[in-house]
């Protein structure tokens, strides 16, 4: 059941459409309509015309170009992304006062709020046509009682959509789920759990968790704790953070090297000072 803190509560998950690949489109109106990838050694994102051969993020490159000969590659352009985000979150913050932000997505706290946008649907609707208007992206909008209802709603109308879930609809809408969807669970968990037989969120919830144990799937990670989260404790992904998701001000910061690495491996050694005469 959805925990009361939550049944008042409403969440709004923004999620930019094909982030990258969109973004290389609308700078080069050329490769709209047409498969795009962008990537070095494995495809960091590819347009939802390259996604209709089965390429996915994560995939090599090869296996991209064996399935889309004709895909476009590009190695991408960071600062020009960062750019773009930034434009789309400023719009989130028009909205929210409570914004939290990653690569591309961003969660809007709206609880509270009703007084000022109303029905919260129509304030999501005018917030994507004011997104396309000031960036010409599309973007999807899940609302929900908490940020994991959100996100999975949303990933039901993508690209460029928008839908809500009302607590009372929680449990109808996670038992058929596929497995696939449940936060926390990638293509290799996916691949381990449909062996089991287990292929929505609701035959997981079931699960005996000594069962879980068993087939070395974690009853206190990503797999059946998620699922029983999903239905009993919803709030569970709302302060946390999904550890393949990075924040989005990663994408030009480098790794922090040591200072006295980085500073040999650009300028030679100052020489030692002299010691002090004693004479």
């Amino acid at each position: 059941m959805i925990a009361e803190r939550d049944a008042a509560r409403t969440v709004l998950h923004v999620d930019i459409d094909a982030f990258f690949a969109a973004i290389e489109q609308q700078r080069d109106p050329r490769l709209k309509g047409k498969p795009v990838i962008v990537g070095a050694g494995v495809i960091a994102s590819c347009s939802y015309e390259a996604r209709k051969f089965g390429l996915r993020a994560g995939m090599s490159l090869s296996e991209a170009k064996r399935l889309c000969p004709k895909a476009v590659i590009l190695e991408g352009h960071a600062q020009v992304y960062r750019c773009y985000a930034e434009r789309v979150f400023e719009r989130c913050r028009e909205l929210s006062p409570d914004v939290e932000t990653y690569l591309d997505e961003a969660y809007l706290e709206l609880t509270g709020t009703e007084r000022v946008h109303g029905d919260f649907t129509a304030a999501a609707a005018r917030l994507k046509r004011a997104i396309l208007d000031d960036t010409g992206l599309t973007v999807t909008c899940g609302i929900g009682p908490n940020r994991m209802l959100a996100k999975l709603v949303g990933k039901t109308t993508k690209p460029d959509g928008l839908a809500r879930i009302h607590a009372h609809e929680a449990e109808a809408f996670l038992v058929a789920r596929p497995i696939e969807q449940l936060a926390g669970v990638g293509h290799a968990h996916a691949r381990t759990l449909r062996g089991m037989n287990l292929r929505t969120i609701g035959e997981l919830r079931v699960m005996p968790v000594a069962r879980s144990k068993r087939c070395s799937v974690r009853p206190d990670g990503s797999c059946s704790s998620a699922a029983a989260a999903a239905t009993r404790r919803p709030s569970w992904h709302a302060r946390s953070r999904s550890p393949s998701r990075a924040r989005h001000r990663s994408i030009t910061t480098p790794p922090t090297r040591a200072r006295s690495t980085a500073c040999s491996s650009t300028s030679p050694a100052a020489p030692a000072a002299p010691r002090a005469s004693c004479a």
